[in-house]
């Protein structure tokens, strides 16, 4: 059974790290210097999911300003892919951005994931850029008010 959990900004709770440490540290060799920032801690809310008390899916999304909310940070450990874990962790993160007024989501996508994102409803606003040696795409989701 699974566990959903929601930090506001400046919680204090870091339940989200040991997911990003086994999926970008460990597995995707992002500098740990780079994984962690002051947004973690203090501007953004964090939505993870805990398998049997184990945090086993995490994701972050912050409000840019005007209606404008960017996701972030969105992983599964790699005992949980293929279950559908990913797509419900995006679908609350979407929900959870409604409710503090989102307009329109954007998020940089691993290249890789571009497709993931589109059955989604994002779509490739700009061209590929590296982030931590790994090429991503920026996307964007309108939402209906």
């Amino acid at each position: 059974m699974l566990e959903r959990k929601t930090f506001a900004p400046g919680a204090g709770d870091e339940s989200y790290k040991p997911v990003r440490i086994e999926v970008f540290i460990e597995e995707q060799h992002v500098p740990p210097e780079e994984e962690f920032d002051e947004t973690d801690r203090s501007g953004a809310w964090h939505i993870v999911y805990f398998k049997d008390d184990v945090p086993v899916a995490t994701g972050r999304y912050t409000d840019e300003g005007d209606g404008n909310f960017l996701l972030g940070r969105i992983a599964v450990c790699k005992s949980m892919r293929g279950t559908g874990l990913g797509r419900q962790l995006v679908d609350a993160m979407i929900e959870g951005a409604k409710e503090q007024g989102a307009r329109c989501l954007h998020i940089s996508a691993q290249v890789q994931a571009i497709g993931f994102y589109e059955k989604l409803g994002f779509s490739v606003c700009a061209g590929v850029h590296d982030e931590c040696g790994i090429p991503h795409q920026k996307m964007k989701r309108e939402l209906e008010i």
